[in-house]
């Protein structure tokens, strides 16, 4: 909240072109990456970077949202106003996300809840996270649907198919594919988790039980086809590829790199991802040789995970398909896993490696290192990790907003 109303308006790099597509929508016009920009400044704060409105390759869902707060402050003549209200709707999709992320998780570990806890305030204040959540960007959208879809999901997988789960479960696809191309890949072990939850729940036999459940998913991915269909062909049509990155590219001017399967191969990559959920924040600002502590955490919650792994070795001996938890934590892996593809695929194709893309799973990167993090057996260590987690984010959001506010 101190960031969404202590940084200016446009001061982060990227923020005019999600606030344009915005404003274009307010016109009634549907923006294209090719689109100028409708604005060079928000009162004494030009625009950097491109002047065209890069952000409209994604679907339209969030820019909606916020085109609301922008024609009931006056639109284009009362910009900032505008811009100050949305980066606050901004905030409170990120809010909303941290609580269905915490459902979410818990459903899986639902007699440790201090794991879910502990995965909820680590992602709440990884600084990333909390720097884009307060300026105008579609990835608190992202998250929160994401966290919903997967809070459904589990719910009919740990519980059963009722009613309420399976309408959320509905309702959360058509909206995940409304946020951008990142929720399509979530999309499938969400589906599985749903299918699975009526094969252990429900009644009769085993091909009408996986019916039932495959006919729920291929109709809640037929309401997100729907809903967002139009959107990625008109994508294909415009720019030769569902993503719009293609022409993206072409406009800024981007050099390919190698194939996406080869970039995944490089470790420095990966650890330069990491990296940046805590030194590369919005405005084009990196925060370097802060790294440390949050290597620190993720080389413990791995080394947790292997003791939990080993501990638990000969649960996982005995069929561990018949638990429907155990299930829901490989599906939330792979999640995340297939989340990981359009970040390298956007490097290949010349975009930056940015852990923005991560953000729609970023709950279960989280979940996975709290349950490391918890099987060391004490509450000191989770309890010191996540208080060193908040004064340390403290210290880089400081860092950067001396920065971007040098006169505060």
């Amino acid at each position: 909240l101190l960031q969404a109303l202590g940084v200016p308006g446009f001061r982060p790099l990227d923020e005019p072109r999600h606030v344009g597509y915005a404003v274009e929508l307010t016109r009634g016009h549907f923006p294209t990456v090719r689109d100028p920009l409708p604005f060079s400044n928000l009162g004494n704060e030009p625009v950097h970077g491109s002047k065209l409105i890069t952000a409209a390759n994604h679907p339209p869902l969030y820019y909606v949202l916020i085109a609301i707060p922008i024609v009931l402050s006056g639109g284009l003549p009362h910009l900032a106003r505008g811009v100050a209200l949305a980066r606050l709707v901004t905030l409170l999709l990120g809010a909303a996300g941290l609580v269905m992320a915490a459902r979410a998780c818990r459903r899986l570990v639902p007699d440790r809840p201090a794991v879910a806890l502990l995965a909820t305030g680590c992602a709440a204040v990884t600084p990333a996270f909390v720097n884009c959540s307060a300026v105008v960007m579609n990835d608190s959208l992202a998250f929160l649907a994401s966290a919903a879809l997967y809070d459904a999901a589990f719910d009919v997988l740990t519980s059963g198919p009722k009613r309420r789960a399976v309408v959320a479960f509905a309702v959360w696809t058509s909206i995940a594919g409304l946020t951008r191309f990142a929720e399509i890949l979530v999309l499938p072990p969400a589906m599985l988790a749903v299918v699975a939850g009526y094969l252990y729940f429900d009644r009769g036999s085993f091909r009408a039980r996986f019916l039932r459940g495959a006919a729920v998913a291929a109709a809640s991915l037929a309401g997100a086809i729907l809903t967002s269909g139009l959107f990625y062909l008109r994508n294909y049509r415009l720019y030769g590829d569902v993503t719009g990155a293609k022409a993206l590219m072409e406009e800024l001017h981007r050099i390919p790199r190698r194939p996406f399967y080869i970039e995944m191969l490089n470790g420095h990559l990966w650890v330069d991802l990491c990296d940046q959920l805590s030194d590369r924040l919005a405005g084009g600002v990196a925060i370097r040789d802060l790294e440390w502590p949050r290597r620190i955490v993720f080389l413990l919650g791995i080394a947790g995970l292997v003791k939990a792994a080993i501990a638990a070795r000969g649960t996982l001996r005995t069929a561990p398909w018949k638990n429907p938890r155990l299930v829901g934590g490989a599906l939330l892996l792979l999640g995340f896993l297939f989340v990981t593809l359009p970040i390298f695929e956007f490097y290949a194709e010349g975009g930056g490696l940015s852990p923005r893309y991560y953000f729609p799973m970023l709950f279960a990167l989280w979940f996975f290192l709290a349950l490391g993090l918890s099987s060391f057996g004490r509450a000191l260590v989770p309890a010191a990790t996540f208080i060193g987690l908040a004064l340390w984010a403290f210290i880089i959001l400081d860092a950067y907003m001396s920065r971007v506010v040098p006169d505060r």
